[in-house]
């Protein structure tokens, strides 16, 4: 009972379950001794339940095929439309007009005694007129045959269309996934060199393949070297710079001859 479907199954199978425990041990019992001999009050009821049944089992089966036409059409809105709560309400509003739209029965049926050296009863329709026979019959084609299948048509028509569409968008997808090999090979240079590489492999074999790994080695082995003094060559530059800008900032004063004089001259005593 977590998921919305799993409630309307619920539904379906309680609307069976009242036609198999109430009515068919009960019109099996009338078939088989050609009377019915439950009652009147019995004769409404299992008729009445009968309907209840039938009409609750088409409505809920309309609802799962709206509840999956939503779900396949608009998913995202399907976490907001198709939510427990609004299934539970669904359920209970198609148990209540599945028990409305069955009371036409209870004015139908009649318990009728037959017989005439021997009395029986039977439990049958009786109409007071051709037209009002005609208006439930009509009536219960509507409600029961015709308006569900038109609905039921509709949605997963619906469905089947969406599927149809996604189901070429998928092929879209891998034919377009074929062609991506093409686009490589006219496109990308590595994948040319990569796919040429691999085709002179099955043709020349594994010296081909060695010769190829050794001169790759080399290659890689000559570009790391290079970029490895390429990058001391830069680094003994930004060294030199910054000694020079060193030096610059930080200068020794230097001394004239006039002060080397003024510190080699004698200093003159007061009392000569």
């Amino acid at each position: 009972m977590r998921t919305t479907t799993n409630v309307f199954l619920f539904s379906l199978a309680t609307a069976d379950l009242l036609l198999v425990l109430v009515c068919i041990p009960v019109k099996a019992a009338a078939f088989l001794t050609h009377s019915w001999g439950f009652g009147e009050p019995m004769c409404l009821m299992v008729n009445y339940a009968q309907n209840v049944s039938m009409i609750c089992s088409v409505l809920t089966l309309t609802c799962i095929s709206f509840e999956r036409a939503i779900a396949v059409v608009s998913p995202l809105q399907a976490r907001t439309i198709c939510t427990m709560r609004h299934a539970k309400v669904v359920v209970v509003m198609v148990w209540v007009f599945s028990f409305l739209l069955a009371l036409p029965i209870l004015f139908i049926m009649e318990h009728q005694e037959v017989g005439v050296r021997i009395k029986a009863y039977w439990c049958v329709k009786s109409f007071s007129g051709k037209i009002q026979h005609i208006a439930y019959e009509l009536f219960m084609l509507v409600l029961m045959f015709i308006l569900p299948m038109g609905v039921m048509i509709c949605t997963y028509v619906i469905i089947c269309v969406k599927v149809w569409r996604f189901t070429d968008m998928r092929a879209d997808m891998r034919s377009g996934s074929c062609v991506n090999p093409i686009v490589y090979a006219f496109l990308s240079k590595n994948f040319r060199q990569s796919f040429k590489v691999a085709v002179c492999a099955c043709v020349k074999g594994k010296a081909f393949v060695r010769a190829y790994r050794f001169s790759m080695s080399i290659a890689s082995t000559r570009t790391s070297a290079v970029a490895s003094g390429r990058s001391q060559q830069s680094a003994v530059i930004r060294r030199e710079k910054s000694s020079s800008s060193g030096n610059e900032h930080t200068q020794v004063p230097q001394m004239t001859v006039e002060d080397d004089l003024m510190e080699m001259k004698p200093l003159a005593h007061p009392d000569v």
